[in-house]
């Protein structure tokens, strides 16, 4: 089942230096720790008779993982927070298996909803057993720990200057067709709070033959010229 709701989801990104998974050397390399957790809340509820039942509790955690970021490792853990039975009947849960992976389908493992869940994204996947005369599992929590490799750089601020000449600034002039018109960068925070990606984007604002033919260039904080 796709869980259709999640109480207090919670989430954290953390900045680390070199993060490897125990007996997992291929993990070397991650430098964000992702760790999320939750309530999962399953809205069909399904009375079973004293048979195990079995079934694949789906969590989608709303983090993309784009071609800037690899998936290093993950360790993902499972624990009951709703079972409901009827009467005086003995009632069992068990938590098989959980993992985090990026693929909704595990795989090819599991189908996908009515309505496609997308690629690329990190799933929390936990294989659950229940008994019990009339049971019905309504809650699974979760925590899933996740290594990645950011290869965005983390730029606290960004300080530009025409080419040559004058004081590095958080803005500066250039001359656009006799012009000169005003030159900003924005940032804007990603999820962990840190301003990511604006550095390259300035970049990009001038191409590089319209630095040269206007005799004006992009520079980072420490002056090196693209």
């Amino acid at each position: 089942m796709s869980c259709s709701q999640v109480t207090s989801p919670a989430a954290l990104n953390i900045g680390i230096a070199d993060g490897v998974q125990v007996d997992n050397f291929n993990t070397i390399g991650a430098n964000r720790l992702l760790v999320f957790t939750g309530i999962a809340v399953n809205s069909i509820f399904v009375g079973h008779d004293d048979n195990v039942a079995r079934g694949v509790v789906r969590v989608r955690l709303q983090f993309p993982v784009p071609k800037s970021m690899i998936f290093k490792a993950s360790a993902t853990l499972a624990a009951l927070a709703g079972l409901h039975g009827e009467g005086d009947e003995d009632l069992t849960f068990s938590a098989d298996s959980a993992v985090t992976v990026t693929d909704p389908t595990d795989g090819g493992t599991l189908p996908q909803p009515s309505q496609p869940l997308p690629n690329n994204e990190l799933y929390a996947i936990i294989d659950v057993a229940y008994q019990g005369d009339g049971s019905r599992l309504t809650r699974v929590s979760y925590q899933a720990n996740v290594l990645v490799q950011d290869l965005e750089p983390d730029i606290d601020s960004i300080l530009v200057r025409p080419a040559g000449n004058g004081a590095f600034a958080p803005s500066a002039s250039i001359t656009v067709g006799g012009i000169d018109r005003p030159l900003r960068f924005p940032i804007e925070p990603d999820r962990s709070g840190t301003a990511r990606g604006g550095f390259w984007r300035a970049c990009k604002f001038l191409r590089p033959e319209q630095c040269a033919t206007e005799g004006h260039g992009i520079y980072g904080e420490r002056g090196i010229q693209h």
